[in-house]
C-alpha cells in the first residue's frame, strides 16, 4: 500500500515536471535533441519537441491517478478487513 502511495506522487512529480519542460519547450520554439544506440550498436538521433513534452506530461498524469485510484482500492479493501 505505501508502494502504490509513493508511486502516486513520484509519477505525478515526473509528470508535472515533463508538462513544465513541454510547456518551456513550446513557448520558446526549441527542442530536445538525444542519442540512443540500438541493440546492434546503430546510433540514432531523437528529438522531442514542446509538444510530444506536454503529451507524455498528460500520460505520466494520467497515469499517477490510475495509480492513485489502485491505492484507494487497496486501502478499502485492507480497511474492510479490520
Amino acid at each position: 500500500m505505501r508502494m502504490l502511495k509513493s508511486l502516486y506522487w513520484v509519477t505525478l512529480i515526473l509528470g508535472i515536471s515533463i508538462l513544465l519542460i513541454g510547456l518551456c519547450l513550446q513557448m520558446t520554439n526549441f527542442f530536445s535533441v538525444g542519442f540512443t544506440a540500438d541493440r546492434l550498436g546503430n546510433i540514432h538521433e531523437g528529438k522531442l519537441t514542446g509538444f510530444g513534452g506536454i503529451i507524455i506530461g498528460i500520460f505520466v498524469i494520467l497515469l499517477s491517478f490510475w495509480v492513485k485510484k489502485l491505492y484507494k482500492d487497496e486501502k478499502d479493501q485492507y480497511d474492510k478487513l479490520d
